[in-house]
């Protein structure tokens, strides 16, 4: 049983919400009514303050939602050998640098296509830090 009581809300943030029950309101993707989804109560959107809305998303948002590591720290203060402590070891491989002629590289792999698709492996000479990709 619904108690008969009218949801508290803060009055920022009432217009966001029904007066009649306090559902959060569907907002109309055609015309100027907003409908509560439960009671059907409408309210004007003319009536409402002019508001914006700002998002703002970071690469650690984006690594956060993907589950990726930085491979390289993100924060722009590590520099120098505090900074270069906290990179990721990589795999070494005897492969020729095509820039330099260089016998070692280093490599990992990422998985940037959809599943059903290979890896992306990323190679980086050991010695002119040349850099290049190949997709297996």
């Amino acid at each position: 049983m619904r108690g008969s009581g009218v949801a508290a809300v803060a009055p920022a943030n009432a217009y966001r919400f029904c007066g009649m029950c306090g559902t959060l309101l569907d907002m109309p993707t055609v015309g100027s009514l907003a409908q509560c989804p439960l009671c059907a109560t409408q309210q004007n959107l003319r009536d409402w303050p002019s508001l914006g809305v700002t998002t703002t998303s970071g690469p650690q948002d984006l690594m956060r939602r993907y589950g990726v590591d930085p491979i390289v720290p993100l924060d722009s203060d590590m520099r120098g050998e505090a900074g270069k402590e906290s990179i990721k070891e990589r795999a070494k491989v005897n492969e020729t640098c095509p820039k330099c002629g260089n016998k070692e590289m280093e490599y990992y792999t990422m998985q940037l296509r959809s599943a059903d698709e290979g890896q992306t492996v990323f190679y980086e000479c050991t010695k002119c830090k040349y850099k290049y990709s190949l997709n297996s």
